[in-house]
């Protein structure tokens, strides 16, 4: 008997060193399972309609899906990036060029603002200014770098993502059986978590991607509409902003709308307000209603802290990521006070056997 235990704890000492070992070698392709895994509960009930129309070819159809993912999601965002990135660059040059549009709106501005200010509160608006405009492109140079550097870890990302996504899809239940086979938690609580995952994934996804995604569209007729330029660039930033809790699409058409009331486009900068507080808001706040009618529903401060964060540890990708992560971990703490918590708060004795 002694000598199976110690048999027991050496084999669990091995399994956490290697476990370890293992996690490391696979951490910087987390980000990439966890989208695939992200992916494949989206796309997972269309890909089980398109296996029973392909003859069962579970391989082939997953392969289609994966190219078609990579296609319909990737492509694009990469395109609208793109021309927004080229826009951006127009953007710096007009703002550097003397006789460009932006500079001399900047320098109307200026001039509105030395106005109704002294020469030393003048001085020290110019220095602070100047120093906060030094560190944001210092910042974005640096940020610009590191991204260009990071390009061949971005292609091997995608790469992992594509290639995890076909297999969750080809050998998904496969892989479920062995992974809950392995698990030492009871049947119902897999079901529970699985589920959890799955509602979680759609809820939050849906709700973030699609509603950001046509709250840009309507942004960008309304700036569309009051002829404003760049509408490229202010539609990307406004997908992004609207990911973002408490700032929302409202920080970039807002902006747009001050610039456009100090240009002395009153009418148009009225016109904006009232737009994207009726089309652009309605927009988000319907869609989101819809989309996660049923699904698990963070506070908004919740939402706030789960987004700055991600977006700190794992880049753009935490706007997603970050809700996904605190959601589930919603879900674990309700299985565990439902099941495993009596009315009173005590643990309830487990029904399983001890592991020895």
């Amino acid at each position: 008997m002694a000598s199976r235990q110690a048999s027991f704890w050496m084999l669990l000492a091995l399994a956490v060193a290697l476990g370890v070992l293992f996690f490391n070698v696979v951490r910087p392709f987390l980000l990439p399972l966890l989208l695939a895994c992200v992916a494949t509960v989206l796309v997972r009930p269309y890909y089980e309609w398109a296996v029973v129309k392909f003859g069962n070819r579970r391989g082939l159809t997953a392969f289609l899906f994966s190219v078609l993912f990579l296609l319909v999601i990737f492509l694009p965002i990469a395109g609208a990036l793109l021309i927004a990135g080229n826009e951006l660059m127009n953007l710096g040059q007009d703002l550097l060029s003397p006789d460009g549009k932006l500079n001399h709106s900047v320098k109307q501005m200026q001039d509105l603002a030395h106005q109704r200010m002294t020469d030393q509160q003048w001085e020290q608006f110019k220095a602070s200014a100047g120093k906060s405009v030094e560190g944001a492109i210092s910042g974005i140079y640096t940020k610009t770098q590191a991204l260009i550097s990071n390009i061949v870890e971005l292609v091997v990302g995608l790469v992992i993502t594509c290639l995890a996504l076909f297999y969750f899809l080809a050998d998904g239940p496969a892989l479920l059986v062995t992974l809950r086979r392995l698990s030492p938690l009871e049947s119902q609580d897999e079901e529970i978590l699985i589920a959890d995952f799955a509602n979680v994934c759609r809820g939050v996804v849906l709700s973030t991607l699609v509603c950001s995604f046509f709250q840009a569209v309507a942004a960008g007729i309304g700036f569309a509409i009051v002829g404003v330029e760049r509408v490229w660039l202010l539609s990307v930033l406004t997908m992004f902003t609207s990911m973002i809790p408490f700032v929302g699409a409202a920080a970039v058409w807002g902006v747009v709308a001050v610039g456009l009331l100090m240009a002395g486009h009153g009418w148009a900068a009225l016109f904006l307000v009232i737009y994207g507080s009726t089309v652009v808001s309605s927009t988000d706040n319907l869609l989101r209603a819809y989309v996660l009618r049923d699904s698990a529903k963070l506070h908004p401060l919740v939402a706030l802290l789960s987004v700055l964060g991600a977006v700190q540890i794992v880049g753009l990708w935490g706007i997603v990521l970050g809700p996904i992560v605190a959601s589930f971990f919603y879900a674990v703490l309700k299985i565990l006070r439902d099941r495993h918590w009596d009315a009173t708060g005590q643990p309830m004795a487990s029904s399983q056997q001890p592991l020895c």
